[in-house]
């Protein structure tokens, strides 16, 4: 490619790019990809999950995870 790339920047919370449009489609896709195995599992809508963006990971998978699929996380 002919450049160095010598840092990396995880943008997790939405700081630098709003990535609450993609970082919801992702999320809706894994529910999507969980429901054939997990068939008590409740997709989430759009709204209840970019809601949920930019908490950590286990609040982020509590709010959206009923508790009989918390050991998905």
């Amino acid at each position: 490619m002919g450049f160095k790339v010598d840092a990396i920047a995880f943008d997790m919370d939405g700081t630098l790019l709003d990535s609450r449009g993609f970082a919801t489609d992702c999320v809706l896709k894994a529910f999507e990809s969980l429901k054939p195995n997990h068939r008590t599992l409740k997709i989430p809508s759009r709204d209840a999950v970019a809601a949920q963006i930019g908490k950590p990971s286990h609040q982020f998978c509590e709010a959206l995870l009923p508790n009989d699929l918390a050991h998905l996380m």
